[in-house]
């Protein structure tokens, strides 16, 4: 008997809620939020990307977001807040990643306002490249 995927009802991106940067650093420290970037592979590597947060491009988050498949990435819980780090504001690909976590059933799904550039202008930790913190190195 094959196995049936419960997947919510379809939710628009329109209606999510933004966080600033100082609001996600909060969750980070708190560690009641997965802060999610989307970012391709080619982005993360030229910038960087914010500490502690889960990096899944958004052209393979389907299969990694979702917990029937066997791509799941282990740090993506449907029940927690799910942050979402675009490269901008928040344009096509942003909109598309919240509205598959949507799909996939996920409780709660915001976005960072203004993207990973809002991040780092605000001086916030980043790894990998580290204008605004040299101390912060690469894990």
């Amino acid at each position: 008997m094959a196995q049936m995927t419960h997947h919510a009802p379809h939710r628009t991106s329109a209606a999510v809620r933004e966080f600033s940067p100082a609001e996600v650093e909060a969750h980070l420290l708190a560690q009641d939020a997965t802060v999610l970037d989307v970012r391709t592979l080619e982005q993360v590597a030229e910038q960087g990307w914010i500490a502690g947060a889960v990096h899944v491009p958004a052209d393979v988050l389907d299969a990694q977001a979702d917990p029937s498949r066997g791509g799941h990435h282990p740090r993506l819980d449907p029940q927690q807040l799910t942050i979402v780090v675009p490269s901008d504001g928040g344009g096509a690909r942003t909109n598309e990643a919240v509205e598959t976590l949507m799909r996939l059933g996920y409780r709660e799904v915001a976005r960072l306002a203004g993207g990973f550039d809002a991040w780092e202008q605000a001086g916030y930790p980043v790894a990998g490249h580290a204008p605004w913190h040299p101390e912060v190195s690469s894990r």
